[in-house]
């Protein structure tokens, strides 16, 4: 790695005398001072435990600030690897606010003792609890430390447009996606990358368009899904109608024709009887003839009457 590739964390910047000696003198104070003043916690909290505990009273303070020590030098190791855990954070006060107690319950009602115990825990914790937020601050770039205002800004605005919209009770209002992105400043990448470009300059100019997008997203979505889903359904309906085979049509009845084919057949019998009748003798070739029709067709209306044609004609008045 160059010089040139290396990050604010990653180059070491020379700071000036004034400030290394300035350091020195702090580290110099703290560790010539908290021993003395955890060394007094211990024996006023071991004192006022000895009744209930005997000699194992001592193990009270020791738990306490040793308990207190451990998590906060473990925040610490993360937040100088820059994987820094939340809960962590709050986890050694508990431990400090017991101890404090503990220390101010050892005067019993002695004003100016009480006074005196709270002001060698607190000057034993404080100090403590500052130096972590110096190394958190020391390690921040100056970069970083305008994107995380920047960030807090933007996040701020989000809130804002949101609880115009959906009122004081926005949190149990809007959809968990945004809702979880707002509190956790984890806005979409295009939000991110407008926050960013507005940290190193513009400010507010840059973001206030892309958190505006992206909060009226986030609101209508469920309106925008509901519309897609009526749509997508109108859609498959008519193309599940468009497929169904049609219905098969009925075939006419074929009777009427029948009937009507069969009144020119019974008009030409009768104009074939009426003739064989004038004309006694005549054949069926004659016949035939006459009223347009085959030699074969009268053969079998002579045998369909029996004999002659003029027969059946007579027989059917």
């Amino acid at each position: 790695m160059t010089m040139d590739d290396m990050t604010p964390t990653h180059a070491r910047v020379r700071r000036p005398f004034p400030w290394r000696a300035m350091r020195a003198l702090i580290v110099v104070l703290a560790v010539a001072l908290l021993p003395v003043f955890f060394s007094d916690m211990f024996h006023t909290v071991t004192t006022l435990l000895r009744p209930a505990f005997g000699r194992w009273a001592w193990t009270v303070p020791a738990a306490t600030e040793g308990s207190f020590l451990v998590l906060y030098l473990l925040d610490l190791l993360l937040q100088w690897a820059g994987k820094p855990m939340g809960w962590l954070r709050l986890a050694p006060y508990p431990f400090a606010v017991a101890s404090l107690l503990l220390n101010v319950y050892a005067a019993r009602g002695d004003l100016p003792a009480m006074l005196g115990h709270g002001v060698i825990t607190v000057a034993f914790f404080l100090p403590v609890l500052a130096c972590e937020a110096a190394v958190r601050s020391l390690l921040a770039s100056d970069e970083g430390v305008m994107l995380a205002q920047e960030t807090a800004l933007a996040m701020r605005h989000a809130r804002d447009l949101v609880r115009d919209r959906k009122g004081p009770l926005w949190r149990y209002r809007v959809p968990s996606l945004l809702r979880v992105q707002i509190r956790r400043s984890r806005p979409p990448a295009a939000v991110a990358d407008a926050i960013a470009d507005g940290a190193r300059y513009g400010g507010g100019a840059k973001w206030e368009p892309a958190v505006a997008a992206w909060i009226t997203d986030g609101l209508t979505r469920g309106v925008r899904i509901a519309a897609a889903v009526k749509t997508a359904t109108r859609q498959i309906e008519r193309q599940a109608s468009a497929t169904e085979p049609a219905a098969p049509k009925r075939q006419a009845a074929r009777r009427p024709a029948r009937q009507r084919a069969a009144r020119p057949a019974v008009a030409t019998r009768d104009r074939a009887a009426a003739y064989e009748a004038e004309h006694a003798g005549a054949s069926a070739a004659e016949v035939a003839l006459f009223v347009g029709v085959d030699k074969r067709t009268v053969e079998r209306w002579r045998k369909q009457a029996g004999g002659a044609l003029s027969q059946q004609s007579a027989a059917a008045d």
